[in-house]
């Protein structure tokens, strides 16, 4: 017998027999952490869910969405993860779900921030089979062009923390109001919530309790799931044949006046001042112009 042929035969059989074996364990240890939901395929990855946003669906691939802005349209909307995530049990089922933010741009100047979720859920994918996906929720909208800071999850809500501009300041200002936001999960759905704030009914009461003003003319500020638009006040300009008027008509309809100052030490700038009607208001010499009711308090 030729003991080598013998030995190198022997040899490649068990070689043979260690790699079948070594695979079956393998595959078999697969297919189990497949169904405990422990490989993240895309389609498990929250980065590779939908998220709705202001009622459309926006699917990310890696993180990122890319569709027309309109049909045939040059313009594209892209949806991005922005990060900023924290992750705890939302919905109480003992399963870790994620909340972060998205940037929105439909290519104009705005950078628009959302909040959402990914929530963990067990699916059947066949009888006596489970699987652990994510699911993604609605987004809310925080604001555009903000500052975020941190996002947190503590006794139950989701809290975003972040800067904005105060509600007089234009875009190009540096954020620079500290915003918290509170948010929790019902039904599978993320809504906002506030503790010990008045209902919002205008667009100064929405900007006064520091919600998302959006850039817009006139602008807009969103809370509570509505949308406030503020009332631009129509200036009219005091006309030279009201300047020498001998009397009045004493009709209290009060407006706004801007009323230049004697300047004494530049910058001089001019101050709003009530008056009881227009007519009044232009016989001032100093006044230029007027709206509409009397001048708001100053703060």
């Amino acid at each position: 017998m030729d003991l080598r042929r013998f030995f190198v035969g022997r040899t490649i059989g068990l070689l043979a027999v260690l790699v079948f074996v070594g695979g079956f364990f393998l595959f078999n240890h697969y297919i189990y952490r497949e169904k405990q939901g422990e490989i993240q395929t895309p389609e498990k990855d929250f980065k590779n869910i939908s998220y709705e946003i202001d009622g459309q669906s926006f699917a990310l691939v890696d993180g990122r969405s890319e569709v027309e802005a309109a049909p045939g349209s040059a313009s594209k909307i892209v949806t991005e993860y922005f990060g900023n995530e924290v992750r705890g049990d939302f919905t109480g089922d003992g399963r870790e779900d994620i909340a972060f933010l998205l940037t929105q741009n439909g290519g104009g100047s705005g950078t628009f921030y959302y909040v959402v979720a990914a929530l963990k859920k067990n699916i059947a994918i066949k009888e006596g089979d489970q699987s652990i996906k994510y699911f993604g929720t609605n987004a809310i909208l925080l604001g555009d062009r903000i500052a975020p800071q941190t996002t947190e999850f503590r006794d139950g809500q989701i809290i975003v923390n972040y800067a904005d501009r105060k509600a007089n300041e234009p875009m190009a200002t540096q954020p620079s109001v500290g915003v918290s936001r509170y948010f929790k999960i019902e039904n599978d759905k993320l809504i906002e919530y506030k503790r010990d704030v008045l209902p919002v009914t205008n667009f100064e009461e929405c900007a006064a309790q520091g919600n998302p003003i959006m850039e817009s003319y006139p602008r807009q500020c969103r809370a509570d799931g509505k949308t406030f638009t503020e009332v631009i006040a129509k200036v009219t300009m005091c006309p030279d044949s009201s300047r020498n008027v001998d009397a009045c008509i004493t009709i209290y309809k009060p407006v706004c006046a801007k009323v230049n100052i004697q300047c004494i030490k530049a910058p001089c700038y001019p101050v709003k001042q009530t008056f009881g009607n227009s007519c009044e208001a232009c016989t001032n010499p100093l006044a230029e112009s007027y709206t509409e009711g009397e001048c708001a308090p100053t703060q």
